[in-house]
């Protein structure tokens, strides 16, 4: 009977000792470690086009995302927050009178069917070559030092990528990762 009791209490502890909370992540400066993971500058995957775009997290888990693109440049701020080992981005809400694009739609229709969205719907913004980008709970997925953009539908152009690598600026003959 001891035996039992033994084996018993032997099962209960080893079944115990496996549960471990999801909210005891490490933190470093108040901000978890898997999220300060993501914290730096990260700049978009090349690809064939002239394009080129900035990814900004800080520690206080604000971002901005910026570039151009031939005759055009974007932009956007907003929060962003980890769920699991996961980034996700929403964008804020703008006042201003923008035309705007969903973030990861990089293909449009080019027949008389195409209409440019705006943040105000009767206003007609100052500068046509400017969009504000809209990131509504954009995932992303670290693999080694890229950042991956999950999908949520199927893309009309799936050939581009909107991925990101971490920013490193050269300062002499060093390496600077730290912006």
């Amino acid at each position: 009977m001891r035996a039992i009791n033994c084996l018993y209490l032997f099962i209960l502890i080893v079944i115990l000792s496996g549960c471990e909370s999801r909210q005891s992540n490490e933190t470093v400066n108040g901000i978890d470690t898997v999220a300060l993971q993501f914290v730096g500058m990260w700049q978009v995957v090349p690809r064939v086009i002239p394009y080129g775009a900035l990814l900004t997290l800080d520690s206080n888990k604000n971002f901005t995302y910026h570039g151009g693109a031939c005759l055009m440049h974007f932009g956007s701020s907003g929060i962003w927050y980890t769920l699991g080992d996961t980034l996700v981005l929403n964008s804020h809400d703008t006042s201003a009178c923008l035309y705007t694009n969903p973030f990861g739609v990089n293909c449009w229709p080019l027949d008389s069917s195409y209409t440019r969205d705006k943040t105000i719907e009767d206003c007609e913004p100052d500068d046509g070559c400017f969009e504000y980008i809209i990131f509504t709970r954009e995932r992303f997925l670290l693999i080694n030092d890229t950042i991956f953009h999950v999908r949520r539908a199927e893309s009309p152009c799936p050939q581009v990528k909107d991925n990101f690598y971490r920013f490193r600026k050269k300062v002499g003959n060093q390496v600077d990762d730290r912006i």
